[in-house]
């Protein structure tokens, strides 16, 4: 049993990598097919462009500019939309084609056709999915969907988990979740863009991993004051608006 479930660690794995691969591969070719079409009619757009272009881009057209902060906690509060619990429906279109996408299958059969609640649904998911326990991805993806404190659960408890593999790739299964949740929901991809270049916070008390540790008023008060949290999810957020600025798709979303 323990050979069986290093195998589908190995292979989910593999499959978190493959997807970043694949996704980082797609937005070279965005850029430079860009890059090429614009060439002599107006300066290229190429991920080297600047976020504070766009930030001028934006003042230009008459939008104010963005803060040099956005702290976020709860979905229901201002910034909500950068949560994870955020509700919002989030397929595996992107994800198709590649082994992760694969491997949910296998997993689920055809009953993956319903799509994560949010993106902590489909972090908690491929979790699960990571360490081999179809079970609790089942009661994640399950329709109607559980809430999203059931679905993080869900991926607290997941079965055969090994710290140090989860250690390795969850910030790629972070990556690949935001990804999809932006690339899927052109609303929120606008709001996530207007940011411009500000820094991203999650104000989490209690979350010194994936937060800041500190609350939202508390980083109000001192927006440049240390905090003792890591802010990976900040961080992701961040990497995901950088990832979208570089493609041409995105950036006349934001423009229009």
């Amino acid at each position: 049993h323990r050979i069986g479930s290093d195998l589908l660690q190995r292979d989910a794995a593999a499959a978190v990598l493959d997807h970043a691969r694949a996704t980082r591969d797609r937005l070279v070719t965005a850029a430079r097919q860009s890059a090429t079409r614009d060439r002599g009619s107006k300066p290229a757009v190429t991920p080297s462009r600047s976020v504070v272009d766009v930030r001028m881009l934006s003042v230009a057209k008459g939008r104010r500019a963005a803060p040099l902060a956005v702290c976020f906690y709860n979905e229901d509060e201002e910034n909500g939309f950068l949560s994870n619990y955020y509700l919002t429906l989030i397929g595996a279109d992107n994800l198709s084609g590649t082994l992760l996408a694969d491997a949910l299958e296998a997993a689920l059969g055809n009953e993956h056709a319903a799509p994560f609640a949010s993106s902590e649904h489909m972090y908690a998911g491929i979790k699960c999915l990571l360490f081999g326990d179809n079970d609790a991805l089942r009661a994640v993806t399950a329709s109607p969907h559980i809430s999203c404190d059931e679905a993080k659960s869900a991926g607290r408890e997941v079965k055969n988990f090994h710290n140090e593999t989860w250690a390795a790739v969850r910030y790629a299964v972070m990556a690949i979740t935001l990804r999809c949740k932006f690339e899927e929901n052109l609303m929120l991809a606008r709001r996530l863009l207007a940011t411009s270049d500000a820094s991203l916070y999650e104000c989490s008390v209690s979350d010194l991993t994936w937060g800041t540790g500190v609350s939202v008023e508390d980083m109000r008060r001192n927006p440049g004051g240390a905090f003792k949290g890591d802010n990976l999810l900040g961080k992701a957020l961040a990497d995901t608006r950088t990832a979208l600025l570089s493609t041409s798709d995105a950036l006349t979303a934001f423009r229009n």
